[in-house]
């Protein structure tokens, strides 16, 4: 993805993009966790926490209209409002 422009955002979504980067970082975070547990005990409660968490990012990225869904038409071609339009003017 090459990014969106500067006003993709509205100043409304900014709560939801926070939490979506704070639920990021917990899931890479409890990620590295599964990865160093051996114990089957112990992992079990991290590996639903995990589910949890990309739960919680699918949901706040469906919100935000940042899933590849959202970015892609029926026909799979990038939606006209996330690439630059010829005539637009660059600044």
């Amino acid at each position: 993805m090459n990014g969106h422009p500067p006003d993709w955002f509205e100043a409304g979504a900014l709560p939801v993009l926070v939490q979506l980067c704070r639920h990021i970082v917990i899931g890479n975070r409890l990620a590295e966790m599964i990865e160093w547990t051996e114990e089957a005990d112990e992992m079990l409660p991290l590996l639903k926490e995990q589910r949890a968490e990309s739960d919680i990012v699918r949901r706040l990225a469906t919100s935000l209209r940042i899933t590849p869904q959202a970015l892609t038409n029926h026909r799979g071609n990038k939606n006209s409002s996330s690439t630059n339009k010829p005539w637009a003017l660059q600044s």
